[in-house]
């Protein structure tokens, strides 16, 4: 017995429209391809937040450090150092001050010794802790 094609009314054509079945498949498939498209870009919102906070948090820091810098320079002039040897002296600006306190020296000798300190980047108010913190001595003849 010989096998016959199936009648024409029952073979699928390429444009006979899909099956219930094939559509709910291929609504899914949709489904799954849109929820992992959305991962995909919420690692990516998280990432570029991430970095853009990294990059801020970084600029305040290299102004904070500038601005201690220039702390600094302001206090090594010749009268806040003979100020700061008759005892501390302190200068403070938008967001840094300085002060300065004589430095204990076992030995009297030509050049007494200044402790200079900058503080800059205050986040959380002048009472907070600063960002950056420069700490250095000066000298200055007796």
């Amino acid at each position: 017995m010989a096998r016959t094609a199936p009648p024409a009314a029952m073979a699928k054509t390429p444009t006979s429209a899909p099956s219930r079945r094939e559509r709910g498949a291929a609504l899914l498939e949709a489904a799954v391809a849109l929820a992992l498209m959305a991962l995909v870009a919420a690692a990516g919102f998280t990432a570029f937040g991430r970095a853009g906070a990294a990059g801020a948090a970084a600029e305040a820091r290299l102004e904070a450090l500038a601005l201690a810098e220039s702390a600094l320079e302001r206090g090594s002039a010749p009268g806040f150092l003979a100020a700061a040897l008759e005892g501390e002296a302190a200068l403070s600006g938008e967001g840094w001050r300085l002060s300065a306190l004589p430095f204990p020296t076992e030995e009297e000798g030509p050049l007494a010794l200044v402790r200079l300190v900058a503080e800059a980047g205050f986040p959380e108010g002048e009472d907070g802790a600063p960002l950056v913190r420069l700490e250095t001595l000066r000298s200055l003849p007796r």
